[in-house]
């Protein structure tokens, strides 16, 4: 079934659209960080994925630490190809 640049243009926004409902409360402007409802004093959770396997890095009570802990993960699995997080000095 050949579809027209149109279709496919609506099918992924479409899709885009459900997966940001999905994860509405869930979401960080961060790589390998997402929030969790499981602990208050703790609400960011980093993880890693290596070789379609999932690494818990850790939870952490700012998102900023978190991302740190995903960049310092990155590093150590991927070295120079990693894709890290770019924070600000004014977020630490």
């Amino acid at each position: 079934m050949k579809h027209t640049k149109e279709v496919v243009k609506k099918i992924k926004v479409k899709r885009h659209i459900r997966v940001k409902k999905l994860n509405k409360n869930t979401f960080s402007k961060y790589v390998g960080v997402s929030k969790t409802t499981r602990s208050k004093t703790k609400p960011f959770r980093s993880w890693i994925s290596i070789n379609n396997k999932y690494i818990h890095l850790g939870v952490y009570p700012t998102e900023v630490e978190a991302a740190i802990a995903y960049n310092n993960a990155a590093l150590k699995y991927f070295g120079e190809n990693a894709r890290l997080n770019i924070i600000n000095d004014k977020e630490e």
